[in-house]
Parts: structure tokens; C-alpha cells; sequence
């Protein structure tokens, strides 16, 4: 059982294309630029809708957001390399942008999708590169949080 855990987790390894000692478990997305009031408004909100519960906020003078882990079924290419199940938690900051001549602070938006999963005949969670599949779905996200900020109208 230990050789198929080992044999998965090898796979994974060579699929991230060799990255270093510990791989990037984590997706980071820049939304784009929010008030403080938009952010702590939409964020919540979108996080919510996708079935993700909060449980901290700070801010400001610097916007935070951390939801708890969820678990969820692995994605097709996840356990085409041998994971068995998967939990997300996403990360949400918000950091002030320098003066650029408007009364309101607006901050720079990024979110961070990070994930650790279980390779089959394994107990223990691990760190594995993100997946395609994953990579997609926090764009997807990213997407919505933009929409939901309406960061169109403050591009500058």
C-alpha cells in the first residue's frame, strides 16, 4: 500500500515539472482594485456563494480574508494522478495602493486558493503543485470576485 502512496506522490512530483523541495500548493490571483467598503462587502459574498465559510477577517489598514478549509471531491485530473479526496481554504487581501489622487483608499485585491489532497493509501494531507483543473477553477473565482467588485471601473 505504501509503494502505490509512494508511486502516486512521485507521479504528482513529476507532473509539477520538478519543482523544488516543497511545491507550490497555492494559486495566487490578482483581482484587481476595490474600496475597503466593496471588499468587505463582495468578498464575503462570493466566498458564500461558492460554499465557503469565513472565519477571520482583519482590516484596514490592510484587507483580510480566510475561509475554512473545505472538503471536496478531487478534481479529474487530481485523481487521475492518484488523490483520493481534497481540501481548498482561500485567502483574500487587500493592500492599499499608493496615493494616486483619489479621496478613497483603494486597495489591490489577491486571492490565494491553497490546497492540499490525500493520495490514495495515505492518512495524511500533502502539499502537491496545483493542478490544471485547480489553476481554471481559481480563475473562475477570480472572475466572479472581479465582477462582484465591479474592478472595471477603477482601473487606473
Amino acid at each position: 500500500m505504501w509503494r502505490v502512496a509512494g508511486t502516486a506522490l512521485a507521479t504528482l512530483a513529476c507532473v509539477s515539472g520538478g519543482r523544488s523541495a516543497v511545491p507550490s500548493a497555492e494559486v495566487t490571483q490578482e483581482v484587481g482594485v476595490a474600496s475597503a467598503a466593496d471588499f468587505q462587502r463582495g468578498v464575503p459574498a462570493v466566498l458564500r456563494r461558492n460554499g465557503y465559510e469565513i472565519i477571520r477577517t482583519d482590516g484596514p489598514p490592510t484587507l483580510y480574508v480566510e475561509t475554512e478549509w473545505r472538503i471536496r471531491p478531487p478534481m479529474a485530473d487530481e485523481a487521475e494522478r492518484g488523490v483520493s479526496s481534497a481540501r481548498s481554504r482561500l485567502l483574500v487581501r487587500g493592500r492599499a495602493r499608493g496615493d494616486i489622487g483619489t479621496a478613497e483608499v483603494l486597495y489591490t485585491v489577491h486571492l490565494i486558493v491553497e490546497t492540499w489532497v490525500r493520495v490514495i493509501g495515505q492518512e495524511e494531507w500533502t502539499r502537491v503543485p496545483a493542478s490544471p483543473q485547480v489553476v481554471e477553477s481559481a480563475q473562475a473565482l477570480t472572475r466572479e470576485m472581479a465582477m462582484e467588485l465591479d474592478v472595471d471601473a477603477r482601473r487606473y
